[in-house]
């Protein structure tokens, strides 16, 4: 089918701090689906456990669905959020929480447009831009909306509610979540009731030619005390729905919205339907964000100013809301949401039986510590360094030069506790200097230095980017917002990069001048220094070098699960991954799921009762034993019996 195009971005607005996360990616599951999906998800909790719940939620749902069996995809959106709710759960203890709007299109249903399920929890919007209409697919899980839903309140009442705008539901608040499926608007009816919506929602919606589907958080279309419209104006949406390039569609929806200066983070994941309609768009009306200035040579006096004041707010790192503020604020759901006389024109034909696929038993921890967090670093320090067996090797500052002749590693906590510090891991001879370390920004530059080989665990500072600087040559840079990568120098004249993440764009690589990459998901690199060109292409993470920081980490740290490397170590080395290796450390053959077969016989070593002589199945893999021959007696002939005289 024809290939379905997607963007994602986020925006400060006018926070200290981003909570939240945006994301697409293409997706084959091990069930047989291949998926579009998109998503936004915004954090709540204030501090850093907001934008990491948010971060978890969105990595802990693609990895899920990548493993995943279930075929039928209500279902399978379903088990990945609930997944997501316990990975935040557990990992934040409850303080960090977050909202999800997911899309997932089937690619391999309706070709070539698909068909489109989504599922969400929280505030946070699924639109659809179909014939020049805007419609909203999903609705917000508030106190005020669903007293709305149950017909105890008219809109108009629910609006007066103190706490209205509270969440009733969120990912990580509880062992157990709701995940809503369901489309809310249907041809004819303004909003349909929950069991309704649910019966759209097990069918999906056949998308069309042109159709432009998109999650977003509240923050973009949250009410703008200014001029009492949203942040971002429907006719802006409009305007861009049939641009031919989302990138370039999205980054100007988020500037009208940047220019506006929102109170809140806001985030936007799309995805365009193939069209031969769609066209290059420019922007209207509003002027630049800070993000996209330069994109057109003009701009008006008004926005100028704008923009000046919020490049002021963003510079006071240290003026940070209190976590009460950011909580409050991160809650606050808007009212007046649009809802659409005219829904979706389309009735889907195909209703898939809803049979449940048992949950996949193989649930893959996307943001690991791989280690036990260290004490934190004094004041004036930015982190510990420890060498094997998690043995003090002393403090690190700020334009340190670290360098040792044994393997070490360097937890990164900003000299203040953290939950989540970002762990260096550095062979032998490995120098690295760590240039700044903002925990407001969530954010290390570091520079690596020649003949260096580094696995990094970024924890918290994934948020904000790690940026990492070759020393020789200060062009060559990696950004990465993966929770894993790793750096080494294969010859005086060649590096290497490699980004563990399963979202395309957590790593972007920047080799000078306009030279900039987005690196795929699980890929690496190989970059000539001299003349900063990359060699051949992005190809895939080696196993060999999973396989060595595995044993780096686990010879610093006794931890042998250093969980974000799983998905590419193979020990033996048979072309069998670690994780659904049979026999992990012994080098066997796929048909055998990575077990050997010593004698042959088909049995593999694994449950071969007898692996060092041939046999047989039946027999467990032993050589049958000797039928014993019959005693070969002579039965003597029957004496004839004379008949009687007669």
């Amino acid at each position: 089918m024809n290939q379905l195009q997607a963007f994602s971005d986020r925006d400060l607005g006018t926070r200290e701090r981003l909570e939240d996360f945006a994301a697409d990616a293409v997706v084959q599951t091990r069930g047989g689906l291949l998926l579009q999906l998109a998503m936004v998800c915004d954090g709540v909790g204030g501090s850093d456990v907001g934008e990491r719940a948010a971060m978890i939620t969105a990595q802990s749902i693609i990895q899920f669905i990548q493993q995943s069996t279930e075929t039928f995809i209500p279902n399978l959106l379903i088990q990945a959020i609930q997944f997501a709710n316990q990975q935040v759960l557990n990992t934040l203890g409850g303080r960090g929480n977050s909202t999800v709007a997911l899309i997932a299109i089937n690619m391999n249903d309706n070709p070539p447009y698909g068909r489109l399920f989504i599922a969400s929890v929280g505030d946070s919007y699924i639109f659809l831009i179909r014939d020049e209409r805007l419609i909203r697919l999903n609705t917000d899980h508030t106190v005020a909306n669903e007293r709305v839903l149950r017909g105890e309140l008219t809109p108009e009442q629910a609006q007066m509610l103190p706490n209205g705008s509270h969440l009733t539901r969120a990912i990580g608040v509880s062992p157990q979540v709701q995940v809503d499926i369901g489309f809310y608007a249907e041809r004819g009816r303004d909003m349909v009731d929950p069991a309704r919506a649910e019966q759209l929602g097990l069918k999906g919606l056949l998308l069309k030619e042109g159709d432009t589907v998109f999650a977003c958080s509240d923050g973009l279309v949250n009410i703008n005390p200014a001029d009492n419209l949203p942040f971002v104006h429907e006719d802006e949406l409009m305007r861009h729905a049939l641009d031919d390039d989302p990138q370039r569609a999205g980054r100007m929806i988020m500037s009208y919205a940047s220019a506006r200066g929102p109170y809140d983070n806001f985030s936007i994941s799309l995805v365009f339907i193939p069209s031969p309609r769609r066209k290059a768009t420019t922007m209207i009306g509003a002027g630049m964000s800070r993000r996209t200035k330069g994109f057109l040579a003009g701009g008006v006096v008004v926005v100028i100013a704008i923009l000046a004041l919020m490049g002021i707010l963003l510079s006071q790192t240290s003026g940070e809301l209190s976590a009460a503020e950011e909580t409050q604020v991160a809650l606050e759901a808007t009212q007046n949401q649009r809802e659409t006389e005219d829904a979706y024109t389309d009735t889907p034909t195909v209703t898939p039986t809803n049979t449940a696929t048992p949950t996949p038993t193989r649930t893959p921890t996307p943001t690991p510590t791989m280690t036990q967090r260290p004490p934190a670093a004094v004041p004036g320090e930015v982190g510990l360094q420890y060498g094997v067996n998690n043995v003090p090797l002393g403090s690190v500052t700020e334009r340190d030069l670290i360098s040792q002749s044994q393997p070490v590693y360097i937890s990164i906590d900003g000299g203040e506790p953290i939950n989540e510090p970002a762990n260096f891991y550095l062979q032998p001879n490995t120098e690295i200097e760590f240039d700044r370390v903002s925990n407001p920004r969530n954010n290390i530059i570091l520079q690596f230095h020649p003949m260096g080989d580094m696995f990094v665990v970024g924890g918290q500072y994934t948020v904000g980017g790690l940026e990492l600087e070759l020393f020789e040559e200060r062009n060559i840079r990696l950004v990465s917002q993966s929770t894993c990568f790793s750096t080494r120098y294969l010859d005086e004249r060649q590096v290497t990069f490699s980004c563990y993440s399963a979202l395309d764009g957590d790593c972007k690589l920047s080799l000078g001048g306009s030279a900039e990459f987005e690196m795929p998901a699980s890929s690496r690199v190989i970059v000539d220094i001299a003349t900063r060109t990359i060699v051949g292409d992005f190809g895939p993470i080696l196993y060999e070098e999973a396989r060595d920081y595995h044993e780096l980490v686990t010879l610093l740290t006794g931890v042998e699960n250093a969980v974000c490397l799983n998905p590419y170590v193979d020990q033996d080395g048979d072309t069998v991954l670690d994780e659904d290796d049979q026999c992990p450390t012994d080098k066997g053959d796929v048909e055998f799921d990575g077990c050997p077969d010593s004698d042959g016989d088909g049995v593999h070593d694994g449950i071969d009762q007898c692996p060092a002589a041939f046999g047989t199945q039946r027999a467990r893999g032993c050589p049958p034993s000797p039928t014993p021959r019959p005693t070969n007696t002579t039965t003597p002939s029957p004496t004839r019996t004379p008949r009687p005289a007669g």
